[in-house]
């Protein structure tokens, strides 16, 4: 059997299961799920006298075995449904109930609200509860993964799969990280997924660390509001880079820029030791530098001769004295007879050819630079007779 591609052997899950302490009989099936997808979801039955824990159940199978046979659910029943002659009939097997742990209970510390609030922003759940598991909630390997990116970003720890098997839960996770610390005032689930405004657009800043998280180089990453200039708010990216690894900021500037809208790209990025931390383990946000553009810290002017050039045509065209990579021709003014004129200026300068709806296509001097690179060489004029 295979899940995401991966075999899984279940009777080699049903064996380690039954060496679980309490486990009297086990069961592992593979059961769709409402994504589309298939679960490794195990049934058990305890000894006389016992009751399982499924959470226990999962961390003991994640203790012994690889991460993909480690059980989305275990399912404790009282008996197993048989056949009239006494084989285990697989499809009166229950539905395992994803989704909340009836009477799980509410964060304690500041750690585990945070948890809570990175639970609910991943798997889009409703106020999650610090028993609740990651997996019966809806987990999958896609939503482990910007998890474990989410927590790098606002707790600075570092995650793996294996540790989430093993500890599925804010408890558990919370417990394993070493983040604690007793709640003053709890953060409102309205904040969990909080957005922002930015120059007329709505974002939200966690979609942008989880992206910066991904780029290559990064260790962990965060995003920062800044309001350096009364009335001027803007996003500030903050990377730590993986250890004995250079970090190369202009990959990065390029991830970003591929994979978020033009309004959702910092700003400016600021490369840092680490990133300050709580005595609880929490992101300082407050402690967060601001950038410095006469510094050594990575912004987003140009870098390259071309983007230079690009980014001179820009700025005389709209009439304005700089404009930086990530900034839109359009939001600064730009409308479609300037565009023509960029056009006909970039056909001079760089000799290629450039349509007029390039420029509304690919608005930015990053985007455009690199249309510019593979646009096909301007044609001569006619000469006139």
């Amino acid at each position: 059997m295979k899940i995401r591609g991966l075999r899984v052997d279940t009777p080699l899950v049903e064996a380690m299961l039954v060496r679980a302490p309490g486990v009297k009989l086990a069961a592992a099936v593979l059961r769709d799920d409402s994504r589309g997808g298939q679960r490794l979801v195990a049934y058990v039955v305890p000894q006389p006298g016992v009751e399982l824990d499924p959470v226990a159940l999962r961390a003991f199978v994640g203790d012994r075995l690889p991460d993909r046979y480690v059980p989305s659910a275990v399912v404790p029943l009282a008996s197993f449904p048989l056949t009239g002659n006494g084989k285990l009939c697989r499809s009166r097997l229950p539905e395992p109930a994803y989704g909340p742990v009836a009477g799980s209970r509410r964060p304690r510390t500041e750690g585990e609200e945070r948890l809570c609030a990175l639970f609910a922003e991943v798997l889009a759940a409703d106020e999650p509860g610090i028993d609740d598991n990651f997996f019966d909630l809806g987990g999958d390997e896609a939503a482990a993964a910007r998890l474990f990116g989410r927590i790098s970003a606002e707790l600075g720890r570092s995650v793996d799969a294996e540790m989430l098997a093993g500890t599925p839960t804010v408890a558990g996770l919370a417990q394993s990280l070493d983040i604690g610390k007793p709640v003053r005032a709890p953060i409102p689930p309205s904040r969990w997924r909080s957005k922002i405004k930015i120059d007329g657009y709505q974002l939200a800043p966690c979609e942008v660390a989880a992206t910066l998280t991904a780029a290559p180089g990064v260790r962990h990453a965060a995003i920062g509001v800044r309001e350096d200039q009364p009335g001027k708010r803007r996003l500030v990216g903050y990377v730590v880079p993986e250890p004995d690894e250079a970090l190369e900021p202009e990959q990065v500037q390029a991830y970003l820029v591929e994979n978020l809208p033009p309004y959702m790209v910092p700003s400016a990025l600021v490369v840092l030791d680490a990133l300050p931390m709580t005595r609880d383990g929490i992101l300082d946000r407050p402690a967060l530098p601001a950038p410095d553009r006469d510094g050594g810290l990575a912004d987003m002017r140009p870098r390259s001769r071309g983007q230079e050039q690009l980014s001179r045509l820009f700025a005389e065209v709209l009439g304005v004295p700089e404009v930086r990579l990530d900034e839109s021709f359009f939001e600064l003014g730009g409308h479609s007879l300037l565009a023509i004129r960029l056009t006909n200026r970039i056909r001079v300068e760089f000799g290629v050819e450039m349509e007029t709806q390039t420029v509304f296509e690919a608005p930015t001097v990053t985007e455009l630079a690199r249309r510019i690179e593979t646009a096909k060489p301007a044609r001569p004029k006619a000469a006139a007779s």
